[in-house]
């Protein structure tokens, strides 16, 4: 499934095959659902999105603030496309599961 929109004042452009997790290309059916239209990815263990979310709901899966130790051991892939009062929207990086909280961004 390809989605491609145009959203808010000038307009972002998000597009993207999302049938496949975008950290390591596993279909996305293999994963286990976490949420309605988020899966945890079967091949990396990813946090990924099927179909845009609410910004709000992002923050259940990752932190909008960094891990306090800001270690990659364990660290787990995420991309989440989300609609918020700016439109649409991504966010994507690699975060700690245990605290949630992002080590690196894009």
């Amino acid at each position: 499934m390809l989605f491609v929109s145009y959203i808010g004042h000038g307009g972002i452009k998000m597009s993207g095959d999302n049938t496949h997790c975008p950290g390591c290309s596993e279909p996305v059916e293999t994963g286990t659902r976490l949420g309605p239209g988020v899966i945890e990815c079967a091949g990396c263990g990813g946090t990924i999105t099927t179909r845009p979310i609410w910004l709000g709901e992002t923050f259940r899966y990752v932190s909008n603030s960094w891990d306090p130790e800001g270690s990659f051991e364990g660290a787990r892939y995420y991309d989440l496309t989300y609609l918020g009062s700016k439109g649409l929207g991504r966010r994507h990086g690699w975060y700690q599961p245990k605290t949630k909280g992002i080590v690196q961004t894009g």
